[in-house]
C-alpha cells in the first residue's frame, strides 16, 4: 500500500475506509495488483474512484465483477449506467440477476430516443434508469410506446378535466385519482411529468388551481403526503451554513454558468433566469420558455466532453 499510494490509490481518491474494505479477509494482494495493473487502462478511463472500486472487490466473485467490468461497461455506460449505481449493483447478492436483466433489455436502450422539442430530454434518463432499477421489459416497453407528444396531450387534458373540482394538500390524492379513473400508474404518471418539465408539487398545484404553470404556495407546516407525515419545515437545516460555505456554493454555482454559456452563448438570457431568477426550478418556465430550455438541454446532453468539465466543477 505504502508504495502505490502515491501513484495508484491517491489519484484514485482512495481514502482509509476504502482501503480497509479491499485488504480485509483473503485474497487482497490479488485485488491490489489487478488495480495496479488495469488503473490506466481500463479504471482511470471509466472514471471509477476508489469509492466505487472498494464496493466492487469486498466480496466474493470479485474477479467476475472485473471480468463483466472489462467486457461490457462501455456499452452501458455509454447509456446511461453510472459508476456509481454499477458499484452500488455489485455490492449486492444479486448483482449476477440484475446484469442478466440488463442484457435481457439491451435493445430497449436503442428505442429510448426522442426527437420532439416540446419533451424534455430528461425523460430518456428516467426510462434507462429505470432499466437499471431492474424495470419489468414489459412496463419500460410500454412507457417507450407512450412517451409522444399525443399522449402527453391526452394526460394534460385528463388532468384539466378532474382539476379545480375539489382542493387537496396531498399529492396522494391526485395519483389516486389519475390511477382510479384513466388508469395512469406510477411511472406513467412520473414519465409524463418529467417530459412537460414538471415534478409533484407542480402537479399538486395545477389539480388545485386548473392552471398548469401557476406559480404555487406551500405550507410550511402541512405534510408532504399521506406517505410521508414530516412537513416541509421539518426539513430545513436548522444549522445555520457558514459564510465559507455560501460563497463556495456562490461561486460553484456562477462557474457552472459560465461554462453553460460558454457553449451555448446564443442561450445567455435563457441560462441566466434558470439559474438565477429562477433558482433551477423547472415549474416557473412559460410554454414557450419550456420548449427553448427542452432544445438547449439536450444540445448540452450531447456534448459529453463539456458535461465532464461541468461535472468536475461540481464534484470538487
Amino acid at each position: 500500500i505504502a508504495e502505490n499510494y502515491e501513484t495508484l490509490l491517491k489519484p484514485m481518491e482512495f481514502n482509509g475506509s476504502h482501503v480497509s474494505q479491499i485488504v480485509t479477509g483473503k485474497g487482497w494482494e490479488e485485488k491490489l495488483e489487478w488495480i495496479a495493473e488495469n488503473y490506466e487502462t481500463l479504471l482511470k478511463p471509466m472514471e471509477f474512484n476508489g469509492s466505487h472500486v472498494s464496493q466492487i472487490v469486498r466480496n466474493k466473485g470479485w474477479e467476475e465483477k472485473l471480468e463483466w467490468i472489462a467486457e461490457n461497461y462501455v456499452f452501458f455506460k455509454e447509456n446511461g449506467l453510472s459508476n456509481y449505481k454499477l458499484s452500488s449493483s455489485f455490492n449486492t447478492k444479486e448483482w449476477q440477476f440484475k446484469t442478466q436483466t440488463w442484457f435481457k433489455n439491451k435493445d430497449l436502450f436503442d428505442l429510448i430516443s426522442f426527437d420532439d422539442e416540446r419533451i424534455s430530454p430528461l425523460v430518456e434518463g428516467y426510462i434507462r434508469n429505470l432499466i437499471f432499477e431492474g424495470a419489468d421489459r414489459a412496463l419500460v416497453s410500454s412507457l417507450i410506446s407512450k412517451c409522444t407528444n399525443e399522449e402527453i396531450e391526452r394526460f394534460e387534458n385528463d388532468v384539466y378535466s378532474i382539476s379545480t373540482i375539489q382542493t387537496t394538500d396531498s399529492v396522494d390524492v391526485v395519483l389516486n385519482e389519475l390511477n382510479n379513473k384513466f388508469g395512469y400508474y406510477a411511472e406513467e404518471i412520473k414519465m409524463y411529468l418529467i417530459a412537460v418539465n414538471k415534478n409533484q408539487r407542480g402537479l399538486l398545484s395545477w389539480y388545485d388551481s386548473g392552471e398548469k404553470t401557476k406559480l404555487y404556495t406551500v405550507s410550511l407546516d402541512g405534510t408532504i403526503s399521506e406517505e410521508d407525515d414530516k412537513n416541509l419545515l421539518e426539513l430545513i437545516p436548522t444549522e445555520e451554513r457558514s459564510f465559507v460555505d455560501v460563497i463556495i456554493t456562490k461561486n460553484v454555482v456562477e462557474e457552472v454558468y459560465r461554462n453553460i454559456i460558454h457553449l451555448q452563448p446564443e442561450n445567455k438570457g435563457l441560462w441566466q433566469k434558470f439559474i438565477f431568477s429562477y433558482e433551477c426550478d423547472m415549474e416557473n418556465f412559460t410554454q414557450e420558455e419550456r420548449t427553448q430550455f427542452n432544445s438547449a438541454l439536450r444540445a448540452l446532453k450531447d456534448n459529453k466532453a463539456s458535461l465532464g468539465e461541468i461535472y468536475g466543477i461540481l464534484k470538487s
